[in-house]
């Protein structure tokens, strides 16, 4: 029944081989077998109806503040409601253990009034600055609210029902935003921009990993999860970039040009988990990103060196571990789950031959891991890899 095998796909890294399967032989022995009834809780897991209606209003007014100071003060108001119907699976739709199995209803409404002003600064030709001081009110997703209704057990046998959390509160956020603009010569720039941001009422991760739900008490073996807010976030952050013509360097370069982007960011969450750290860093938050480019073009042919680079960042809080077959639940920071720092190296080349154009690019030339991840921020054992391997690309397009 097995004509051959594939692999090892990642030799050092996964040495394990693929069985390739004899497609007549498995036909034969599937057309014998009897399918397993379907159960309510089969056919409906996940199923859910919600509908989302939002009614919103928004005024601005718009001023002049000398000869070249532009401000603008807005008000928006508006109100969402979500409504609708979800399975909850478990026990084919029997309520028991006061757990509401079956069809639920629910129902959560989140009004908001988010004031805002902004000014523009037009000191020349050359020089722009900007500055904004504006709220905002991001609502839970319908997987929260509901908890995706769903029931999952772990490799220990541990079954957590996921409950539904009709009273979690939207996240608040008031931002403030600084930049600047200047444009001093052709093909030079420099644009420095920072913000700043406080969020109430933070959540984490939509909902859908063991530590963004608290765990009622109850049995070892069968946990009830729901989603929480936590408490109060803030985020600072500086983003820059920069172009600059080299044909300072001579008539040579007159074609080339530099250019680089710079991001950094910091920020920290206050939970509100007992089993985590007081603070932690915030999810998917990359303390810091660069992008860096050499590009030549002179109408005819053009060439795009470009290096890519993340700095690691976490990706879920606190992975629980279980312990003495399932009875025992561990977790905290230092189970933390981390992606490691990345780097992409990419190449694009482009030619006009007459109407047409040709581009030819090669991202990810050093064949690079384009993911990687482990529980510890420092730990040696990774158990994720994604290899994405060189990307070649090659079109053409043509005038008409």
């Amino acid at each position: 029944m097995i004509r051959s095998r594939i692999g090892p796909l990642l030799p050092g890294l996964y040495d394990d081989v693929i069985p390739v399967m004899e497609a007549a032989a498995l036909a034969r022995r599937l057309s014998g077998a009897t399918p397993l009834p379907q159960t309510l809780d089969d056919r409906l897991t996940g199923a859910s109806a919600i509908r989302e209606d939002r009614v919103a209003g928004h005024a601005a007014l718009t001023m002049p503040v000398g000869s070249r100071v532009t401000m603008t003060m807005g008000l928006r108001i508006q109100a969402v409601d979500l409504g609708g119907r979800f399975w909850l699976a478990g026990h084919d739709g029997v309520a028991a253990e006061r757990i509401p199995y079956g069809w639920n209803r629910i129902h959560a409404r989140y009004p908001a009034i988010l004031p805002n002003v902004s000014a523009h600064w037009h000191r020349s030709s050359t020089l722009t600055v900007d500055a904004a001081l504006w709220t905002s009110q991001t609502r839970p997703s319908p997987y929260q609210l509901t908890g995706g209704g769903g029931v999952t057990q772990d490799s220990w046998g541990a079954i957590t029902i996921h409950m539904p959390a009709p009273r979690l509160k939207p996240v608040d956020a008031l931002n403030l935003d600084l930049a600047m603009d200047w444009q001093p010569g052709p093909g030079l720039r420099l644009s420095i921009a920072g913000f700043a941001k406080r969020l109430d009422h933070y959540l984490y991760d939509a909902g859908d990993t063991q530590n963004n739900a608290s765990l009622d008490d109850g049995e070892a073996t069968v946990r009830l999860a729901r989603s929480r807010n936590g408490g109060t976030a803030a985020i600072g952050g500086i983003e820059t970039s920069v172009a600059v013509p080299l044909i300072h360097l001579g008539s040579a370069m007159r074609n080339w040009s530099l250019g680089g982007q710079l991001t950094m960011l910091d920020g920290g969450v206050r939970l509100r988990n007992p089993a985590l750290a007081v603070v932690e860093r915030l999810q998917y938050a990359l303390r810091l990103s660069t992008r860096s480019w050499l590009r030549y073009d002179d109408g005819r042919v053009s060439l795009d060196l470009s290096w890519r680079m993340s700095s690691p960042y976490i990706q879920e809080y606190g992975l629980q571990v279980a312990l003495y077959g399932g009875s025992v639940f561990a977790s905290s920071s230092a189970l933390d789950s981390w992606v490691h720092p990345a780097g992409q190296l990419d190449l694009g080349l482009g030619l006009h031959l007459g109407r047409s154009l040709l581009r030819f690019g090669i991202r990810n030339i050093t064949d690079t891991p384009t993911y990687r991840s482990s529980i510890g921020r420092f730990s040696t054992m990774v158990p994720q890899t994604i290899i994405g391997g060189r990307q070649i690309q090659f079109s053409i397009s043509t005038r008409q």
